[in-house]
Order: C-alpha cells, then sequence, then structure tokens
C-alpha cells in the first residue's frame, strides 16, 4: 500500500466534484460531510501502522490544501461558506497553506517517497499555491518536473 491510496477515494471525489459542480451545485452541508467522512476514512492507514503520523499528516496538509484552493477556484455557489472553514484552519490553524504547501514540499526528505508523492499528485491536479500569477506557469512546471523525477 502506498500512502497515495490513503486518499485515492478522496481525490476521486473532489475530482468527481469539479468535473459536475457547475450544473449540480451539491448544498454545502452535504460536500462538506462528504470530504470529511473520507478525510476520516484516510485515517485507517495511520491505524493501521502502515505509515507514520509524521508522513500521514504531511500528505495530509498537501491534500487538505488542494480542496480547499480546488473548492475556492470553483464556480461552486457555497464557496464563501467553505472559505469560512477551510479544512487548512481547522486542521493545521493556518490560511497560509498556498505558501506553506511549498515549504514543507522542499523539507521533504529523499526517505519520504510516498510522502512526495502525495504532494506530486496534488500539483499534477491543479494545485497552484503561491504560484498563481500567470508568469508563474514555468516555475510551477519546473516545480512539478523536478519532484516527478525524484519519483522515478
Amino acid at each position: 500500500m502506498r500512502l497515495s491510496d490513503c486518499f485515492a477515494d478522496l481525490i476521486a471525489y473532489l475530482s468527481y466534484f469539479l468535473r459536475t459542480v457547475e450544473r449540480k451545485q451539491p448544498p454545502y452541508d452535504q460536500v462538506r460531510h462528504e470530504i470529511e467522512r473520507l478525510l476520516g476514512e484516510s485515517e485507517s492507514c495511520l491505524k493501521q501502522g502502515a505509515f507514520s503520523a509524521e508522513d500521514y499528516d504531511q500528505a495530509r496538509f498537501a491534500v487538505c490544501a488542494w480542496i480547499d484552493e480546488a473548492i475556492l477556484s470553483s464556480p461552486w455557489k457555497e464557496k464563501l461558506n467553505w472559505q469560512k472553514q477551510q479544512l487548512q484552519r481547522i486542521y493545521y490553524n493556518t490560511t497560509d497553506a498556498g505558501e506553506l504547501f511549498f515549504e514543507r514540499l522542499n523539507s521533504l526528505g529523499l526517505h519520504q517517497r510516498d510522502v512526495r508523492e502525495v504532494y506530486y499528485l496534488c500539483l499534477a491536479m491543479g494545485f497552484t499555491g503561491r504560484y498563481i500569477q500567470e508568469g508563474d506557469q514555468y516555475l510551477l512546471d519546473q516545480l512539478r518536473a523536478s519532484n516527478l523525477k525524484l519519483l522515478l
């Protein structure tokens, strides 16, 4: 089992949400409940002892940052409600995940492949964080490519 497997259902749910949100506009409570439920299920990997608490927490941070950014960038009419209760604020007491994501990624050791893979997946799924400006795309592409090389 890989650490990314712990978050597979959550990633799949959010990907579906993002593809259908403009048309479906699901209620806030439904989306919040489902994401919280899937985050809770992801903790089963930790309880099974498959990964260290530190690695799980690092990976969950990346996933929470991606979810918050993706929802807040979506055409969902309930996103202002989400902004008040972002996952990064609830789990990590921050609203600076766009910066901290890259600081945490840069601090990963080579032995933390599973954690790096989760960060890479978030980048591949569109996380931009502090690289949101138009001229930042090249830097973001370079960062994504360099992390992929470390995984191969």
